[in-house]
């Protein structure tokens, strides 16, 4: 009996790590980025836009692959209508790593902002092809 339980955790265990190796990682392994990054959330959730950004380009000195960082910094460049800004950090994101879906859909939508609508197909287009994406994360959160 006991080695048919030890099977069945090590299996878990098993399913565990391998969903959690199908996302992505966006965050920061660095302290100082991760700490950075929480008061900048607390700024942009205040609507303290400017501050927000300040503390996100600290953050990102000392972290420039912080996705999570370039991610709230060019949400905050598209809501001030920085569009050419903004499609320059989603782009940078996806540089990074092309696994993130919202850089596509930031893409698209503040192209049609600059009447790019070419650009804005193309993104939507590559948006919509991860839809299992955030089932996986729903899955992850439960």
């Amino acid at each position: 009996m006991f080695i048919k339980k030890t099977n069945l955790t090590f299996i878990l265990l098993l399913i565990s790590i391998l969903v959690n190796a199908q996302l992505p990682f966006s965050g920061t392994k660095s302290k100082k980025a991760d700490k950075l990054f929480g008061e900048a959330l607390l700024k942009y959730t205040a609507q303290d836009y400017f501050t927000a950004s300040e503390i996100l380009n600290k953050a990102l000195k000392d972290d420039g692959k912080f996705i999570d960082a370039w991610m709230l910094l060019a949400d905050i460049s598209s809501k001030n209508e920085k569009y050419y800004e903004s499609i320059l950090m989603y782009k940078k994101i996806i540089d990074l790593s092309a696994d993130f879906p919202l850089s596509y859909y930031g893409i698209a939508k503040d192209a049609i902002e600059i009447s790019d609508y070419q650009q804005s197909y193309d993104n939507i287009v590559k948006f919509l092809v991860f839809p299992d994406y955030y089932k996986k994360k729903q899955v992850l959160k439960k």
